[in-house]
């Protein structure tokens, strides 16, 4: 004669010991099962990498994502852009495309440099159909406030500066930006932060502001190739998500310098593996002991 088995219901006893009642024909029988460590690891949390120690063991406190993920497109031979074209155009596929603004929607902040809003002139929004209740800061590095050398009469034409969404300068001159202030939406703001020993901006102290100020745990550092390099080369980048696409710049192609030798040997990244978006090629990298967030790497973002 065969008995029906089913599960009858469960009772959390603590942080992964569960309970579980099988019902057995006219019995309840109690059984406890305990939480695989691989299953808890999908809820791991890290901080910014320049606040943690590199041999740190991260908390698995929360299943938010956290850290610096770097977005890097390059062509079929490494190169960025193209600087011999009169406007800078897209150059991945919409499937990569529809990944930014995923990565884009599962972080607080979005950081670029000074070149990318002077040669693209982004928006740096969630669109594409990708739903978000409000949309990350933007954060420009702009250490001179170059973008703004001559707005002392005129509007600066970047869109990011009057579309009404946050936005955040970071600088490191003693400039008065009350005038500048005057020319951009209410909704922009600017924050003075300190050089290194080597004359560049201070990332630690844009992060630490970026962290305690605006409450930003998870950072997308999106452009240019400079700016990549400067988080990479300081070790502060925790994923790497390098987009590949089959075309090649001929006129003047900008080095991207996304190097396997950079993303490991300077970094400290290790190659997680590729994966196909559309046409393009999607490498992702990853901080040692450091899980994807998404079971496959095709899951996230």
């Amino acid at each position: 004669m065969l008995l029906t088995t089913r599960l009858y219901f469960v009772l959390l006893l603590s942080g992964n010991v569960l309970l579980l009642f099988l019902e057995v024909g006219a019995w309840t029988i109690p059984v406890p099962f305990r939480i695989q460590q691989s299953l808890k690891r999908l809820n791991r949390t890290v901080t910014f990498a320049s606040d943690r120690n590199a041999n740190q063991i991260e908390s698995f406190s929360t299943p938010s994502i956290h850290g610096i993920t770097l977005k890097i497109a390059v062509d079929a031979k490494g190169a960025a852009a193209d600087l011999g074209a009169k406007i800078q155009e897209r150059f991945t596929c919409d499937a990569s495309l529809d990944m930014v603004h995923r990565l884009r929607a599962s972080c607080q902040a979005v950081l670029v440099g000074k070149g990318t809003v002077q040669a693209d002139n982004p928006s740096l929004l969630v669109r594409r159909n990708v739903t978000v209740t409000q949309q990350p800061l933007r954060v420009v590095l702009d250490p001179s406030l170059s973008l703004f050398s001559s707005s002392s009469s005129s509007t600066p034409p970047y869109q990011l500066f009057h579309d009404g969404y946050k936005t955040v300068v970071f600088h490191t001159i003693d400039a008065a930006t009350t005038k500048i202030k005057t020319l951009l939406s209410e909704a922009v703001q600017f924050r003075r932060v300190p050089r290194t020993e080597g004359g560049s901006i201070s990332l630690t102290a844009v992060l630490h502001i970026l962290s305690d100020e605006f409450k930003v745990h998870h950072l997308m550092v999106e452009g240019g190739p400079f700016t990549a390099q400067q988080f990479l080369q300081q070790k502060l980048v925790d994923r790497c998500i390098r987009v590949q696409a089959p075309i090649q710049f001929t006129d003047q192609p900008l080095d991207a310098g996304m190097t396997d030798d950079l993303l490991q040997g300077t970094a400290g990244l290790v190659y997680l593996g590729s994966a196909c978006l559309g046409v393009d090629s999607v490498s992702y990298w990853s901080r040692p002991r450091l899980p994807w967030p998404g079971i496959h790497l095709e899951d996230w973002p």
